[in-house]
């Protein structure tokens, strides 16, 4: 990590406190901000928090968001050229109703239960102006789970999904950028799959390899995917099911499979099929390349690992 120790310390910024009005608040008032900050997103439903240093977040490769998105990561300070510091904090996904998809009627994509995310980005830059100091939300295009792993949320793992030990595969990521020099937290070291290959198992569209997911087959893509394979569409109404003509759950096999997944979040499920990935998560996958199958050896192994 490229931190400068002058920078950083001490973790107790001494701030000049002036608001985003111009209005003094404290001159020369010892200010824990990291802590404040963390403070308000856990208050709004945020269940981890750190911090990254923009060169290290900025040092990450672009990769390509394929899906329906076709666009490449962009990098930080794109958004923010003076930005010194990353905010970042994930909420937890809890129950199935966390993971419905909405289409509009003008074709735009909602998902209500990231909702928190944007009313904790608002907040945290809220805090962070009223001390003094500018912020701004990134792109949408930023690679937010390597972002995450810097800030210690967990291991990037074979379903291309950051897991954590406590609340495995379910955090989804926010991020503020600010010019507040923070003591940046410590990168999660280490890789919590091992040797385990649940999720690669469970996928019914046979879309992951370790570390990488073929947009091109997972059922989140596929679901809104103008052109998708009719042996994959097919797969939709078991794996991702319809609520609404204009809702639908999003397939979430490959997590209840994980082994990091609370017996809890396997409980809130609303489809049988979730109910079945989740019980056969144990099975092996063949280990030698001449056992697994036909399909698995023709597969691409185009992917995305955003």
């Amino acid at each position: 990590m490229s931190i400068s120790a002058e920078l950083y310390a001490p973790s107790f910024n001494r701030l000049q406190n002036i608001s985003a009005s111009g209005t003094m608040r404290a001159v020369g008032e010892f200010v824990d901000l990291k802590s404040v900050l963390k403070e308000r997103a856990r208050k709004k439903g945020a269940v981890v928090f750190g911090v990254v240093s923009i060169e290290d977040a900025n040092a990450l490769p672009s990769v390509k968001i394929e899906w329906t998105i076709n666009r490449w990561t962009k990098r930080l300070r794109d958004s923010m050229p003076e930005a010194r510091s990353v905010v970042v904090f994930g909420i937890l996904s809890t129950d199935d109703a966390d993971e419905i998809e909405i289409r509009r009627s003008d074709g735009r994509l909602d998902y209500p239960g990231y909702m928190p995310i944007s009313i904790i980005m608002r907040d945290l830059m809220r805090v962070l102006r009223d001390y003094g100091f500018r912020a701004r939300a990134p792109s949408v295009y930023a690679s937010y789970k390597r972002i995450a792993q810097l800030a210690g949320m967990g291991s990037y793992g074979k379903n291309a999904l950051i897991i954590h030990p406590k609340y495995g595969p379910w955090l989804r990521f926010g991020a503020v950028l600010t010019d507040a020099p923070l003591l940046p937290d410590r990168p999660f070291e280490g890789d919590l799959c091992g040797k385990c290959e649940r999720c690669l198992t469970a996928c019914p569209a046979d879309a992951l390899e370790p570390y990488v997911v073929n947009p091109n087959r997972c059922l989140v893509g596929v679901a809104t995917a103008p052109r998708a394979r009719p042996e994959l569409k097919r797969l939709l109404p078991e794996h991702s099911p319809v609520l609404t003509p204009q809702s639908r759950v999003m397939c979430t096999a490959c997590q209840l499979a994980c082994r990091y997944t609370t017996a809890e979040r396997r409980r809130n499920v609303f489809s049988p099929a979730s109910t079945r990935a989740s019980k056969s998560r144990g099975k092996k996958k063949p280990s030698r390349p001449s056992e697994r199958s036909p399909r698995r050896q023709r597969r691409s192994r185009k992917g995305t690992s955003r």
